[in-house]
């Protein structure tokens, strides 16, 4: 909270321990040519942060939650070499234009979420994002890769409300989709999962381009609105589903494109709106 503080800089620091920089809102400029760890909250509410430098980040190995949350004119392309993990809120509500981190494996809770971010590149390996991840990120298209072979664990909303989102997503171990995760992403065109047996709630609802679905023949869950006004769903397969059990109501309300022969031999029960328009 040194609120008349506007420029740091420092050639050897390696360092900074939590909440060091925290309200600092007049801090305008950043230089930390040699940073390796950086911890919790450090420039958390720096709203007014312009210039940090540099923003490839050669040696740092670690960083703490919310360490940019709220830096919300740092309209800067951050590049982290090392860095495994994206830790909670590191960008949240950011003005990041970018960020690439090809060797991160995990995205912790809302780490992007409310941002302005418009690209995003992280490892191949990716394996988790969790809750709120990339929530309400108004501007995200980009999204490096979209085929991730070892993902395994998607939180709840993800992607939800990315509505200009683009990309054909490819998880060959998923085997769950919690509620909203790609909620309102107007722009993705494709999704395939051959392991996934569960669709929760509103996951698809108003992804307006989905046109293919590829998914598991043992899915037993299709919860409700899932796909909810996908009006350009042409091919969801398989449509023989011998396990599926569970069926919210309007979960393909509205997919106007959607021809398919159905048979779901152990289902007991339609739910309302399932097959509605």
């Amino acid at each position: 909270n040194c609120t008349s503080l506007t420029s740091l800089s420092f050639e050897k620091l390696e360092k900074i321990d939590r909440f060091s920089f925290v309200g600092c809102t007049a801090l305008t400029s950043v230089t930390l040519p040699a940073l390796t760890e950086v911890s919790a909250s450090c420039f958390y509410k720096c709203s007014g942060i312009k210039t940090f430098s540099p923003t490839r980040m050669e040696s740092l190995k670690s960083c703490g939650y919310h360490i940019f949350n709220g830096t919300s004119k740092m309209t800067l392309d951050f590049e982290f070499p090392v860095l495994t993990s994206i830790s909670e809120g590191m960008f949240s509500a950011s003005a990041a234009v970018s960020v690439r981190a090809p060797k991160a494996t995990k995205v912790v809770t809302g780490a992007f979420s409310s941002s302005s971010v418009t690209l995003v590149e992280l490892s191949p390996d990716l394996t988790a994002i969790n809750n709120n991840g990339f929530l309400s990120c108004t501007k995200l298209k980009t999204f490096i890769p979209t085929t991730l072979p070892k993902f395994t664990s998607f939180g709840t909303a993800v992607f939800s409300g990315c509505a200009v989102l683009e990309g054909d997503w490819s998880f060959d171990s998923l085997t769950s989709l919690p509620k909203e995760t790609f909620t309102s992403c107007a722009k993705i065109t494709s999704f395939k999962a051959p392991k996934l047996i569960s669709i929760g709630n509103h996951v698809f609802k108003s992804c307006t381009s989905l046109k293919s679905v590829h998914v598991s023949d043992a899915i037993t869950t299709i919860g409700t609105q899932a796909f909810l006004s996908c009006k350009s769903l042409s091919d969801f397969s398989p449509t023989d589903l011998p396990n599926l059990t569970s069926t919210g109501n309007a979960a393909f309300s509205g997919c106007s494109n959607l021809s398919c022969q159905w048979f779901f031999p152990k289902l007991t029960s339609i739910a309302a709106e399932f097959f509605t328009s």
